[in-house]
């Protein structure tokens, strides 16, 4: 798929109800540069994938009804990150 120059150019996609408990996020959105929103609700996640450190015109992130345990420094640094929603995460914020 990223032979084709196309994954630059998307704005946006839904991973919702995609099952990533396993640890099989999909590398390739490390490519989609140009992504501005990205809904990754009840995909079962509980660390944020590396892949969207890479993602720096990301604006809005919806990480709903997971397992998270904590949000990392690379997530918070995105610069144009606007938008972090995390509702019914069991988000760990003792250290």
């Amino acid at each position: 798929m990223a032979e084709t120059g196309v994954l630059p150019f998307v704005r946006g996609i839904d991973f919702t109800k995609n099952d990533f408990s396993d640890g099989n996020f999909p590398y390739h959105v490390t490519d989609m540069v140009g992504l501005r929103w990205l809904r990754l609700n009840k995909t079962g996640l509980d660390i944020i994938p590396f892949e969207l450190s890479n993602l720096k015109k990301l604006e809005s992130l919806s990480l709903v009804r997971n397992n998270l345990r904590d949000i990392h420094a690379d997530v918070c640094q995105l610069p144009n990150l606007r938008f972090l929603f995390s509702s019914g995460a069991a988000l760990n914020t003792k250290k």
